[in-house]
């Protein structure tokens, strides 16, 4: 297999290239917006929480009501945690995106609005933050 002329290209692109090509609106830092989006992912970790918190009772009350089998009620319930797990985890995968690159210093300007998000969300997610903080 022979690589085209296209893939070359994208071989010889330089990370000055592609760092040219972004916005630079992008690079700007901002606080507020940080902010704004760990309050976001912060609900959405919740409302994924207590919609797990009512998957048992659910299913329960709906293979009563609808006389359902045992296969067909487990199929249900597996359904419904295979969902919440999926976007619970993308979620928390968010967190620790977020968390990462507070940790690099790249939410704020400000230092200590970086180390606190960096930190919170690190410690709910029982991580260690220090080994970002020795990179910045």
């Amino acid at each position: 297999m022979s690589l085209g002329p296209d893939t070359k290209r994208c071989l010889q692109v330089t990370t000055a290239e592609i760092h040219a090509a972004i916005p630079k609106h992008l690079f700007q830092r901002s606080a507020i917006k940080s902010l704004s989006y760990v309050i976001r992912d912060v609900a959405a970790a919740y409302a994924l929480y207590r919609f797990a918190l009512l998957i048992d009772p659910s299913v329960l009350a709906l293979s009563q009501h609808f006389n359902l089998g045992a296969t067909l009620t487990s199929g249900v319930r597996w359904g419904c945690w295979s969902f919440y797990w999926c976007w619970q985890g993308i979620v928390w995968a968010g967190w620790w995106c977020m968390a990462h690159d507070a940790g690099h210093g790249a939410l704020s300007d400000y230092r200590w609005v970086n180390h606190t998000i960096g930190y919170g969300l690190h410690t709910v997610r029982n991580l260690c933050l220090h080994p970002q903080l020795a990179q910045t």
